[in-house]
């Protein structure tokens, strides 16, 4: 097993079923399952997804446990090589999971890895790459510095605004909705 994908549930069926149905759409030689940990949703809509998506891990709470419990409960079923954590409200692209696979495989030193991420409009997610956000780095974006001086290493800091989104960058701290 190459990838193991962990989604936290909670009362988001309709987004849940947009983010399966992507991950059931990629294009990859790569091996993965799915993992869905939900917190005590009032309607997971577990039965029809189950029956819709074959092979998916489904863990049921009890009682909503935290997002960082569930993800570590997803973690502990996982078999794959490569662990994804994603959000139930992401919808990939039909060649992220081969990307992003071949790309860790390629760069065994990564640590991690994130992506770009567009909007429902097409627009780019500034929150895609962030720095600490220090005591400095968080005055220049409360100030509006950072709004002022988008492209600044300085000012902009907060979402590293010097650093093309069309390319690969270290960063530290990658996006929530989308962490391998």
């Amino acid at each position: 097993m190459k990838l193991s994908i962990v989604i936290v549930n909670y009362n988001v069926k309709e987004f849940l079923t947009q983010c399966l149905d992507s991950i059931f759409k990629s294009q990859t030689q790569y091996d993965y399952e799915v993992i869905i940990v939900d917190n005590s949703s009032k309607d997971s809509g577990r039965d029809q997804l189950c029956a819709t998506f074959e092979h998916i891990i489904w863990v049921d709470n009890i009682e909503n446990v935290g997002f960082g419990r569930a993800n570590n409960q997803g973690f502990s079923l996982a078999k794959g090589v490569y662990t994804l954590i994603l959000n139930p409200d992401t919808v990939l692209q039909e060649d992220t999971i081969e990307k992003c696979v071949s790309y860790l495989i390629a760069h065994p030193k990564v640590g991690g890895l994130g992506i770009k991420g567009i909007d429902g409009s097409g627009q780019f997610l500034p929150e895609s790459k962030r720095a600490l956000p220090t005591p400095l780095v968080a005055l220049w974006k409360i100030t509006g510095l950072s709004s002022v001086f988008p492209k600044s290493a300085v000012f902009a800091r907060y979402h590293l605004g010097h650093l093309s989104p069309e390319e690969n960058h270290e960063v530290d701290i990658l996006v929530g909705c989308f962490m391998m």
